[in-house]
């Protein structure tokens, strides 16, 4: 699906300034996460019509909203021109009167931990409380974590798998431990994205069967040079955001997968040159 320029550019906005992530939901783009006031938090999701800024972005709020917030956001949202930044910084003030941080509802953990089985393979144990997460993994090691959150948000616990805990130490090692905070801690999903991180952090243990890897990629269209010297790695699962202010690299960028746009460099997926006979890119699926 290719989003229009401003549902790209607000949206990168929101996630780098406010630390939402991404989502497509309801057969649109769009982001979620948290606003925040000083001392408390209020779960999101802003959704994207294909034809916005003509339409104006959708919010959606937890079922137990107070109506205090409610009638805030009909009323600013009156104005046609507001952006979803602007609401939620006008939203900001109206959420200092909900619970602090350290005020956790159970209802409003259930509904995050609801939340986190959109983004990891989550079963459970003894309870709805003690989660097991998998990780992506390498092909001969096993990564999983078992999260303890029933005495949320005053500690969590956590348990390595043998694998994991080789290449990350002891869980009461990291900092998420020694520096856990109950008046402002991190959100469930920010726990299992924090040792995420960590685990593709790992470079050491990433082998070339399980990533994309593109090297001093240099792209010339009609005489202008597009692309000079990108080098990166894109891992198996994780998920890549492509942001150029200048709209004309996009599509020479991703028709180099298919053998549709020229280039000098290396561009090899799973291990393998997509330009070498065994390599046959058939169907790439990119978020753009």
């Amino acid at each position: 699906m290719v989003i229009n320029e401003e549902i790209r550019s607000e949206s990168l906005k929101i996630m780098t300034r406010y630390g939402f992530w991404a989502i497509y939901k309801d057969y649109m783009q769009g982001v979620a996460g948290y606003i925040r006031s000083k001392n408390s938090k209020l779960y999101s999701e802003i959704l994207f019509p294909e034809n916005y800024p003509q339409k104006n972005a959708i919010f959606k709020f937890p079922k137990r909203v107070s109506s205090k917030i409610m009638k805030k956001y009909v009323s600013i949202t009156q104005n046609e021109n507001i952006t979803p930044s602007q609401v939620i910084e006008e939203l900001k003030p109206e959420i200092e009167d909900l619970p602090p941080y350290g005020v956790i509802l159970e209802e409003e953990l259930d509904a995050e931990l609801e939340r986190i089985k959109i983004y990891y393979d989550i079963s459970y144990s003894k309870s709805k409380y003690q989660l097991k997460i998998e990780f992506e993994s390498p092909k001969t090691f096993y990564y999983s974590m078992n999260l303890d959150v029933s005495n949320y948000p005053k500690s969590i616990k956590l348990t390595f798998s043998k694998d994991l805990e080789k290449i990350l130490g002891k869980p009461s090692a990291l900092d998420l431990i020694k520096n856990w905070d109950q008046r402002n801690p991190l959100d469930i999903l920010e726990i299992i994205d924090y040792i995420n991180k960590l685990i593709r952090n790992q470079r050491q243990t990433i082998t070339g069967d399980q990533k994309i890897s593109i090297n001093n990629l240099n792209i010339t269209v009609k005489g202008s040079k597009l692309i000079k010297d990108l080098t990166f790695d894109i891992l198996s699962g994780e998920l890549v955001g492509i942001y150029s202010e200048n709209s004309k690299i996009i599509d020479p960028f991703f028709k180099c997968f298919t053998g549709q746009e020229s280039y000098n460099g290396e561009i090899q997926i799973f291990d393998k040159d997509i330009n070498s006979n065994n390599s046959n890119v058939i169907y790439l699926d990119f978020t753009t």
